[in-house]
């Protein structure tokens, strides 16, 4: 019988899911998860209050019926944030050279 949850406001992280395209802008040439930064939102009443982070770890398997891959971003300081909060999580991706953007139409 659980009889307690322990929670370390200092020590949050925040889950999240990205396409399997969007996962492979983050590996490495060997295969290795970068460990890119991070910036989460969670909107309160019309003000944001943001976090830093950066990418730690992956889950190990994809789970039955679910695609892409599910990350994990260690927060360095998240004042107000609590478990559970429904966030937007930006990552700041290396940038890509010898590229061109081209409209859609």
């Amino acid at each position: 019988e659980q009889i307690a949850t322990l929670v370390d406001p200092r020590a949050l992280e925040v889950s999240f899911r990205l396409s399997t395209a969007q996962y492979a802008r983050l590996v490495d040439a060997g295969g290795n998860l970068t460990r890119a930064g991070v910036t989460v939102r969670l909107a309160v009443s019309g003000v944001d209050l943001v976090a830093n982070g950066q990418i730690d770890r992956e889950s190990a398997e994809v789970g039955d019926g679910l695609t892409g891959r599910l990350l994990f971003a260690r927060l360095d300081d998240a004042p107000g944030f609590r478990p559970g909060d429904f966030v937007t999580v930006e990552i700041r991706e290396p940038a890509l050279d010898d590229v061109a953007l081209l409209p859609a139409a």
